[in-house]
């Protein structure tokens, strides 16, 4: 049987967002979405819906008085784990078999 986390990580844009999420720490969706790398806004909710399944992702409300709120993402430990094991394993496959 086949891990959900290894079925995510094959899909487009999955560690792009990983990556992303990691170097600007908290995102609104604008700030995640390329459409070179999602064709559509949808691809970019789903990809983001998956993540927090998985709990490599969370997201909250950010609030400001008299304004309306926003979503932001962020990764979680586990999300930074995930993305240190495959950056590992990039490096070993690297080193040649």
């Amino acid at each position: 049987m086949e891990h959900p986390l290894g079925k995510y990580l094959y899909k487009k844009g999955a560690l792009y967002l990983l990556e992303k999420l990691e170097k600007l720490e908290t995102a609104r969706f604008t700030d995640l979405y390329d459409h070179e790398v999602y064709r559509t806004p949808s691809l970019l909710t789903l990809r983001l819906r998956e993540l927090e399944e998985l709990k490599l992702v969370e997201r909250s409300l950010v609030a400001e008085p008299g304004k309306r709120g926003f979503i932001v993402y962020r990764l979680t430990k586990k999300g930074r784990k995930v993305l240190d094991m495959v950056r590992s394993l990039e490096e070993f496959l690297s080193q040649g078999l």
